[in-house]
């Protein structure tokens, strides 16, 4: 029973590291488009912890003051309506991550 659990968390880590992922190359799009834009450099530096906590590299303490959601809310949707909805779907993760 242990391995079949086991291997169904790491199938959710699969599938939220490829959503990270994912949200990283959207990111890394606007920012080509909007290098000055601090809202999409912020919304990067999230990512890359929350790509961090997710492989084991960082700990999870920083988690709540993870902000994609009201960001992409305010600066992303004008820009790109594509890269919103990925990243609100990364915010729902994160909040997914607060409760693990």
């Amino acid at each position: 029973m242990n391995d079949l659990r086991n291997s169904g968390e790491g199938k959710n880590m699969s599938s939220r590291i490829q959503l990270f992922e994912m949200a990283v190359k959207q990111c890394d799009s606007l920012l080509i488009r909007f290098p000055d834009r601090q809202p999409i450099l912020s919304i990067q530096h999230q990512l890359d912890y929350l790509l961090a906590v997710t492989r084991g590299e960082q700990d999870s303490s920083r988690l709540g003051e993870i902000v994609i959601g009201a960001l992409t809310a305010r600066e992303v949707e004008p820009l790109s309506p594509e890269a919103a909805g990925v990243f609100y779907k990364v915010a729902a993760e994160a909040r997914l991550m607060q409760g693990e």
